[in-house]
C-alpha cells in the first residue's frame, strides 16, 4: 500500500505540467504584436499570426488556386492591452498564443507616455517568455508594419528580426535587446533605456499585396532606423547613426562599424572589427570623473585615389587619425547626452551606483536629476591595424 502511495505521489509531480496542456491545433501562434492608441485613448492592438493552414497536394490552398498567405493579421481595441488581445477571439477561431512571440512593436504615441504601464501586461503574463525584441515604430504605425509582406522571409517578423541583427552586427548603429534586458535597464538607477526603431519606406497599402514579394525591387520595405532614447521611461527622440556606434562602444557591445576619414579624394575607410571598453569612476577635489579606455582593432578597407600609403610612418598617421576620430566623436556624443538629450544613456550614474555607492548618494543629494551635467569624462583610445601589409595605395 505504501509503495502504491509513493508511486502515486511521484506521478503527481511528474505529470503535473500536463494539467493545462493544450493541443497546437487549438492555438493561433502569434509571432508579433503591435501596440498603438487611438484618439479616445484606447489601446489598439495588431497581432501577426502564423498561418498553419495546410495546402493541398497541388500546392495551392483548398479554398483558392493561389498560394495562401503565411500570416494573418488581427486588429482589436480596448481600454487595456489584455482586453484588446482577448477581444481578438471574436475574429479568430483559435485562442491567440503569445508564448512564442518574437517582436513587440510600440508606436511613438504610446512610447511618449509611460512605457512601463504599456509593458505591464507583457511582463506579468505567465505565458510570456519576455525574450522578444522591443522596437519603436518611427513615422509609421505598428499596424502598417505588421501588414507588410517581406520578400526574403516568408515570416515578416523573422525578416524584421534578421534585419535588426544584421544591422547590429555589421553597422553597429542599433541594438538587439530583448524585453527582459530593456526592463532591467528601466529598473536600474542612473541609466536610461535605448531601443531600436523600425520604419517603412513606400506605400503601406502596396506592401500588403503579393506583388510586393513578387517584384525584384519591392515597392514597400521595412527598414531599421535610428536608436530611440528615453528619459523617465518616456520616448524623447532619436540618436543619429554615428551616435549609435558610440553608444554600443561605451556599453562594450560593439561588434563592427565603419568609419570614414578624410575627404573623398584624400581619405580612407576603416572597419572596426573588435572593440573593448573599460571604465573607471573617481572623485577628485569633489569633481566626478569617469575615465574611458577603448582598445580598438581596425582594418583598412578602402583608400581614395589621392591617398598614398607607402611606409610605416604614414600607416601610423592613419592609426592616429582613427584614434582622434573615435575620441572626438565619443566626447561629442557624451556632450549631447549631457546638454542636448539630457538623458543618461551610457549609464554614468549607474557606474557610480555600482562602484562608488556612497559617492552616488552624495551626487544625488547634491545635484538630483541634474547630476549628469556634473560628471566629466576622460577618453583614451588605442587603435591597432590588423592588416598593415595590405593598406598600400594601389593607384
Amino acid at each position: 500500500m505504501k509503495i502504491k502511495i509513493f508511486f502515486l505521489i511521484v506521478a503527481m509531480f511528474l505529470f503535473n505540467g500536463l494539467n493545462n496542456a493544450r493541443e497546437l491545433n487549438d492555438l493561433a501562434i502569434v509571432s508579433a504584436i503591435g501596440v498603438d492608441v487611438d484618439e479616445k485613448g484606447q489601446y489598439v492592438l495588431t497581432a501577426q499570426v502564423l498561418n498553419t493552414k495546410k495546402q493541398n497536394s497541388s500546392g495551392g490552398s483548398s479554398s483558392s488556386g493561389g498560394q495562401p498567405s503565411l500570416i494573418t493579421v488581427f486588429n482589436s481595441s480596448s481600454s487595456s492591452v489584455h482586453g484588446a488581445l482577448r477581444d481578438m477571439v471574436d475574429q479568430s477561431p483559435k485562442k491567440l498564443y503569445i508564448a512564442h512571440m518574437e517582436l513587440l512593436l510600440v508606436s511613438e504615441k504610446v512610447a511618449k507616455s509611460n512605457m512601463f504601464e504599456t509593458l505591464d501586461f507583457f511582463i506579468r503574463d505567465n505565458e510570456n517568455s519576455n525574450d522578444f525584441i522591443l522596437a519603436i515604430t518611427k513615422d509609421t504605425s505598428p499596424k502598417d508594419i505588421l501588414e507588410v509582406l517581406t520578400p526574403l522571409e516568408t515570416n515578416p517578423t523573422q525578416s524584421i528580426k534578421d534585419s535588426i541583427e544584421v544591422t547590429y552586427k555589421n553597422k553597429g548603429t542599433t541594438i538587439h535587446n530583448i524585453l527582459s534586458q530593456n526592463i532591467s535597464i528601466m529598473l536600474k538607477p542612473g541609466i536610461n533605456m535605448v531601443s531600436v526603431s523600425i520604419g517603412l519606406e513606400g506605400n503601406p497599402k502596396e506592401g500588403q499585396s503579393e506583388e510586393n514579394i513578387k517584384n525584384s525591387n519591392s515597392k514597400t520595405k521595412i527598414t531599421v532606423k535610428e536608436l530611440a532614447y528615453f528619459d523617465n521611461r518616456t520616448l524623447q527622440g532619436y540618436l543619429n547613426e554615428e551616435e549609435g556606434i558610440y553608444y554600443n562602444l561605451a556599453r562594450n557591445d560593439l561588434e563592427s562599424a565603419m568609419l570614414n576619414l578624410g575627404t573623398k579624394e584624400d581619405g580612407f575607410v576603416a572597419e572596426i572589427i573588435e572593440a573593448k571598453c573599460n571604465s573607471a569612476t573617481k572623485v577628485e577635489n569633489e569633481e566626478y570623473i569617469i575615465d574611458f579606455d577603448f582598445k580598438v582593432k581596425c582594418a583598412i578597407t578602402e583608400i581614395s585615389k589621392d591617398k598614398h600609403v607607402e611606409n610605416l610612418e604614414e600607416i601610423n598617421t592613419m592609426q592616429k587619425q582613427i584614434e582622434e576620430k573615435i575620441k572626438s566623436e565619443f566626447i561629442s556624443f557624451v556632450d549631447n547626452c549631457k546638454n542636448k538629450y539630457n538623458s543618461d544613456l551610457i549609464g554614468f550614474g549607474n557606474l557610480y551606483y555600482k562602484n562608488m555607492n556612497k559617492e552616488y548618494e552624495k551626487m544625488q543629494s547634491k545635484y538630483g536629476n541634474d547630476y549628469l551635467k556634473h560628471i566629466n569624462v576622460n577618453c583614451n583610445v588605442e587603435v591597432s591595424l590588423v592588416n598593415e601589409g595590405s593598406v598600400m595605395s594601389v593607384w
